[in-house]
Order: C-alpha cells, then sequence, then structure tokens
C-alpha cells in the first residue's frame, strides 16, 4: 500500500481518481497547499489547476490566516477537503 493510500485511509481522504474526476469536472478548482517552504520547493504541485500556497503547521497558521480573504473570497462558495 502506498503512502497516500495509507493516509487516505487512516484519515478519510478523498482517493486519486476522485480528486481527479473533479479537477476534469468543469467546476472551478483551487488546491491550498499548506506544506512548508521546503516541501513545496522540493515538489510543487503542477498541472492545469489553481494553486495557493500558504505554508502552516499544527503551531503556526500566521500566514493561512492572512491569505484568508484571498483564498475563500465567497465565504457562501463550497470548500471541500480533499488531502
Amino acid at each position: 500500500m502506498t503512502d497516500y493510500n495509507e493516509r487516505a485511509q487512516t484519515l478519510d481522504l478523498a482517493s486519486k481518481e476522485e480528486i481527479k474526476a473533479m479537477v476534469d469536472s468543469e467546476d472551478v478548482v483551487v488546491f491550498l497547499d499548506v506544506r512548508g517552504e521546503s516541501e513545496i520547493a522540493e515538489q510543487s504541485l503542477e498541472g492545469p489547476f489553481n494553486v495557493v500556497y500558504a505554508p502552516c503547521s499544527r503551531t503556526d497558521a500566521t500566514e493561512l490566516m492572512n491569505k484568508s480573504a484571498e483564498i475563500l473570497p465567497d465565504k457562501n462558495g463550497e470548500c471541500r477537503r480533499y488531502w
């Protein structure tokens, strides 16, 4: 079992197939990447989709909080959790 599959099973995450179907839909999709700067530099997300980077950790979500209005401009919009 791959690392992602193990995490998906333990944390009830979306499958890679579900994520691909979402990206392939006609909906506007924006991914929120909250990994640390070193992780992002090592392997950024690539593809035909929008990504907003806002590094945070369990102890510091300052940048994420500062970007919240940019990340979620429509407070009535739908937000789904896909890891």
